[in-house]
């Protein structure tokens, strides 16, 4: 069973599925960046959109919803178009680590969890991510937009991740920072910590989340021992 939402109570977890941007990199910044770079190309105003909107989705869907509030950008603005300006950020400046993630990761795969990459970022960008340092060789599956026909908070891609690493999703624990992944674990039925540090909304992160975490230095020592393999109680 999934632990109630808010209660940190976290065990009887066989796998762990991580989101990309603000999560295992500090790089929700260059959505903003990009968005608002092609609005000044444009000749337009800033675009409106919230970073809920920017966050944890696709770049399909972005550009879906930039379209619907700015009709001049009809023809002009597409995801290939938003990827590729990223994709040049990611390559001329990588985004950092995320605090703590990969001594995190290196637990997880010490502890026997398989781990998945679950990203709504295209697999270019996955491929230069695991080439570095502390994350290559760590993900058993990757998913990225891709592989999937539906953006979060639809629970398409981490029930793709379960299935590829063949855990059923209520023993799957999801870590993200933004609202539509967190409300995607929900919908797969998944137990998620939210990751506060770039997150929109904290407030709205911790009440969809299991747990919260400014970044992944708050995790105790033991805390994937503790959620592996136990079914209730203690570890």
């Amino acid at each position: 069973m999934v632990p109630a939402r808010g209660d940190g109570l976290i065990r009887g977890i066989d796998a762990v599925l991580f989101d990309m941007d603000g999560t295992l990199v500090d790089s929700e910044h260059l959505t903003r960046e990009v968005v608002e770079e092609l609005m000044t190309e444009q000749g337009l105003g800033p675009s409106g959109l919230p970073d809920e909107g920017l966050h944890g989705v696709t770049w399909a869907q972005i550009a879906a919803d930039l379209v619907a509030a700015h009709p001049a950008l009809h023809g002009l603005c597409t995801a290939d178009d938003l990827h590729a300006r990223c994709h040049r950020r990611w390559l001329s400046t990588p985004p950092p680590a995320m605090p703590g993630i990969v001594e995190a990761l290196a637990s997880a795969r010490q502890t026997g969890l398989a781990i998945a990459l679950a990203t709504s970022a295209h697999g270019e960008a996955v491929d230069v991510l695991l080439q570095r340092d502390g994350f290559a060789g760590r993900f058993d599956a990757r998913i990225s937009a891709d592989d999937i026909t539906r953006s979060k908070p639809d629970p398409e891609i981490f029930l793709l991740a379960a299935e590829r690493l063949g855990v059923a999703p209520e023993r799957c624990l999801v870590f993200e920072d933004s609202l539509a992944g967190l409300r995607a674990a929900a919908a797969a039925g998944m137990a998620s910590v939210a990751v506060l540090l770039r997150s929109a909304d904290r407030d709205q992160a911790r009440a969809l989340a299991t747990r919260a975490v400014v970044d992944f230095t708050e995790l105790e020592p033991d805390f994937f021992g503790a959620i592996h393999g136990k079914r209730g109680g203690p570890a």
